[in-house]
């Protein structure tokens, strides 16, 4: 058997049982991506600092000191996540260059558990966008765990059109110290994997409140958070499926009846506020981001423009020639959201949309447990009207509202795989990860 196929959890116990050394698992994922990597899915290998990752994981084991469960075993980082001397650029001329002096908090919980980076993967610059290269990198076997960053869902969506698990925690239960920051009040590290159980192991080990994250929470997910489906209960909500592909209503209605066959209660739920998502999210994000990027100056790191007569030509050349066209549309418009002109009429109303939102799914969610949703509104190759933002609609209201949601595989429909949500209350990032476990796990047996 190939061993790059096999879920983290399944190497972990080939690690254990001596079949298997960390420094053979990272070698053979070195050559599945120097195989089939053509440099889209990567923009940093990591081979050298991997290999020797790997052979201290396999002396500690040897010396019978293991760190975690998934000592030895290896995970892509998305390279907006910062790492000490190795090459961290955002995909954008801005940091091409930029190798930061410090890892971010979830780089030293990995190191700390024994984890092995084999590499950074390529996203949309600043994670603008909905790109879907760490997916892609686990669902080809090149790496199998990925974290990445989750803003409006782009992580969540990219696993759907994968086949592959993509998990949003709760706002806060990961620290953000060392995620680049583009909307702080969305940012969020997310996990991608090839099983749900692989999601929860990782999760245990990057979740944690730390002080140099203000909006960090501490979250266990512990055995107790296991669902008795009995006196559970999931819902629909229609604004959510309003404008879905049929195959992808298919692929949520099936994952519905496998809910109810486990014992749960199907509800309804109307959601009227979730209209206002789409442009709360849109002015949230942009206005956000350009308060965030405004450090990107050419004055104190990264890229610096060569042909500047005065300060006023230094910033501008900087960012015109540093920054991609994604970026700057959303700059421009979250400066226009943030001006003095339109604060009170754009951003003041986006932000008591999305307070609405959010308090109308908490009071939802008090209700019911489970939220069953598309992931992406239109399978993979659906064009949409133009508006990039159109394919993430179904993914917002996590988002806004700070709720931990799943992507998971729901079948694979005119040969393109299609993914479902579920999503629940926040903290409880514990009951929508067993029941993804179990659901697989049901699935399994048939």
């Amino acid at each position: 058997m190939d061993i790059t196929t096999m879920t983290a959890a399944a190497l972990s116990k080939e690690l254990a049982s001596g079949r298997l050394s960390s420094t053979e698992l990272v070698s053979a994922e070195l050559r599945k991506i120097k195989d089939n990597d053509d440099d889209s899915a990567f923009i940093t290998v990591c081979a050298d600092e991997a290999l020797k990752a790997a052979g201290e994981a396999d002396r500690r084991r040897a010396d019978g000191k293991v760190l975690s469960f998934l000592d030895g075993v290896p995970i892509s980082l998305g390279d907006n996540i910062m790492t000490k001397g190795i090459k961290t650029t955002c995909a954008s001329k801005m940091l091409w260059d930029f190798v930061p002096p410090y890892d971010a908090a979830v780089v030293e919980k990995l190191k700390s558990a024994g984890l092995v980076i084999i590499g950074k993967t390529n996203l949309d610059e600043f994670a603008m966008g909905s790109s879907t290269e760490a997916a892609a990198a686990v669902a080809a076997f090149m790496t199998p765990l990925a974290l990445g960053s989750d803003i409006g869902g782009s992580l969540r969506q990219s696993a759907g059109l994968c086949g592959v698990y993509g998990f949003r925690p709760t706002y806060g239960a990961v620290c953000r110290y060392g995620l680049a920051a583009v909307a702080s009040s969305m940012d969020t590290v997310g996990v991608i994997a090839r099983s749900a159980r692989d999601v929860r192991l990782l999760c245990d080990i990057i979740y944690g409140e730390d002080s140099r994250d203000a909006s960090s929470i501490n979250i266990k997910l512990t055995e107790s958070e296991k669902p008795g489906f009995s006196s559970m209960s999931f819902a629909l909500p229609d604004e959510l499926f309003a404008d879905a592909d049929k195959n992808t209503i298919s692929a949520a209605e099936e994952t519905a009846a496998k809910l109810a066959a486990l014992g749960m209660t199907r509800k309804t739920l109307r959601l009227p506020s979730l209209k206002y998502a789409l442009a709360a999210f849109i002015i949230i994000s942009c206005a956000e981001a350009a308060s965030n990027l405004a450090r990107f100056d050419g004055v104190g790191y990264g890229y610096r423009t060569g042909s500047y007569d005065d300060m006023n030509e230094l910033f501008e050349n900087t960012r015109g020639e540093g920054f991609g066209q994604e970026v700057k549309r959303r700059i421009l418009l979250g400066g226009c959201a943030l001006s003095a002109d339109f604060r009170e009429k754009w951003f003041f109303k986006a932000k008591a949309a999305a307070a609405l939102i959010r308090a109308e799914l908490d009071k939802a969610l008090s209700d019911i447990d489970i939220i069953v949703a598309p992931t992406s509104a239109n399978p993979a190759g659906n064009k949409t009207s133009g508006n990039i933002f159109e394919t993430d609609i179904t993914l917002f209201p996590a988002s806004l509202a700070g709720l931990p949601a799943l992507s998971l595989p729901a079948g694979v429909y005119g040969g393109i795989p299609t993914g479902v949500q579920l999503i629940s209350a926040r903290r409880r990032d514990g009951l929508i990860l067993y029941t993804a476990e179990i659901l697989a796990e049901t699935e399994a047996e048939r």
